[in-house]
């Protein structure tokens, strides 16, 4: 199914808006590596829409700290790394989704995989986590959450949308 370039160009205006901005010199995004030992190596500087393109379009794969240093977001995403937490994370997304949320549902190609949703507005990252594990309990179990600095994971996430390229799997 071809994408519009439009809407891939506002997804890529998208995705560089939520990430974290640099400090002087510090590395917020990440891209995967194809074949090196290291599944992500740092690039210095801010993500921009033209990295986050080449993620959409499956060129790259891009990993980035998201939200802001207030404690707000418009990003919320889990990660699970084998069945059985996928199997929670896909019944956590049916049940958001009953409630209003608009989840993205993401099987990673070897196993696990990522759910997440992007928020209209800025929010308090600690309310919307607190929501989400309310509708959904069962999310409250994982470790693996990203939302703002402080609140969930500090590393960097794959965003979603994009293909997943790591020593021989492109999906």
């Amino acid at each position: 199914t071809e994408i519009d370039e439009s809407v891939l160009r506002a997804a890529a205006e998208l995705w560089a808006s939520l990430a974290l901005a640099p400090e002087a010199g510090a590395k917020v995004y990440a891209e995967m590596s194809v074949n090196g030992p290291k599944k992500y190596y740092d690039v210095e500087g801010a993500l921009t829409p033209a990295a986050a393109y080449r993620h959409l379009v499956g060129n790259k794969t891009i990993a980035a700290r998201m939200g802001r240093r207030d404690g707000t977001t418009r990003l919320a995403l889990w990660d699970a790394d084998n069945d059985l937490d996928w199997k929670k994370l896909e019944d956590a997304a049916k049940l958001l989704a009953a409630a209003g949320y608009a989840m993205q549902v993401e099987p990673s190609p070897a196993r696990g995989g990522h759910i997440g949703t992007v928020i209209s507005e800025w929010v308090e990252a600690r309310a919307v986590y607190q929501d989400m594990c309310r509708i959904a309990p069962a999310l409250a179990e994982f470790q693996e959450y990203w939302c703002a600095p402080g609140v969930g994971s500090n590393n960097k996430v794959r965003l979603l949308g994009g293909f997943y390229r790591h020593q021989g799997v492109n999906q």
